[in-house]
């Protein structure tokens, strides 16, 4: 999905080049890793959290890919509230 949607950007960053200046991508300061496009946040100074944390995935907007993720953790975590809920009162 990632190739696909910014195969500029993907190729830019394989070439050690700056992507294009008007990439939607610039703001969230892309990197390469291991083939999938991440991006670099502030939070990559804080020790307490995890790899995936400090440095997200990046997913195309309004993907049917990208929907189907969203819509898996939204119920995964919908499903962990109900789970810690009856935990709770049981």
């Amino acid at each position: 999905m990632q190739t696909e949607k910014y195969a500029a950007e993907m190729d830019a960053l394989r070439r050690n080049k700056q992507i294009p200046r008007q990439s939607t991508l610039a703001p969230l300061n892309p990197v390469l890793v291991n083939g999938i496009l991440r991006s670099k946040t502030r939070l990559q100074q804080a020790d307490d959290l995890p790899y995936e944390v400090k440095c997200p995935i990046i997913l195309p907007k309004r993907d049917q890919v990208t929907g189907l993720i969203v819509k898996y953790y939204h119920d995964l975590d919908h499903s962990s509230i109900v789970q810690l809920t009856l935990e709770v009162l049981t």
